[in-house]
């Protein structure tokens, strides 16, 4: 399914060197296997659990606030809190509005939630679709893609973040 989701691979052609995630055969099998391996074993699994659990305590305490709002913000917060956890063994803590959060990570998830928030729309939208096959950027396209790229520039400096940190040795236990 992962190939018809022609914004996001449109997006990745020009902008990451992951494109081949977004197709079909051994390219992708080889992202897969890759992630799969390292993401989903149990051994991997018990290193980011406590990372879960405490993305998991600070959406608890932004549970009243959050839910009693806009729930589906508030989850997709919580999710990014998870997602972060898991992936770069780092607390963003953006589930609870009253804890501090660190603005560039507050950013981070702004940028994504607004990319997904416009990602279904143009997907199952048929003027986005002939749109993109003409070869033409709509403002709905142009707004998804300005916000992945940001999203991405924060990724890549938490992943750099955590080479330098492993290189010099300074790794936290969640990491």
């Amino acid at each position: 399914a992962i190939q018809f989701q022609w914004p996001t691979k449109l997006w990745s052609k020009k902008h990451t060197d992951i494109a081949d995630f977004f197709e079909q055969g051994e390219p992708w099998k080889n992202y897969r296997s890759l992630m799969q391996k390292d993401l989903f074993t149990p051994s991997t699994a018990k290193g980011y659990i406590p990372g879960l659990i405490a993305a998991a305590h600070y959406a608890s305490r932004g549970a009243p606030d959050g839910a009693s709002t806009e729930l589906d913000k508030f989850t997709a917060r919580c999710s990014f809190d998870c997602f972060c956890s898991a992936i770069f063994g780092q607390l963003t803590q953006v589930a609870d509005r009253n804890t501090p959060s660190d603005p560039e990570d507050v950013q981070f998830c702004e940028d994504t939630m607004e990319a997904f928030e416009d990602f279904l729309p143009m997907l199952t939208s048929p003027y986005e679709v002939a749109c993109s096959a003409m070869g033409i950027k709509t403002k709905r396209y142009s707004h998804f893609a300005s916000k992945m790229t940001s999203a991405q520039a924060h990724a890549r400096r938490l992943v750099n973040q955590f080479v330098e940190r492993e290189q010099a040795g300074e790794l936290t236990p969640m990491e």
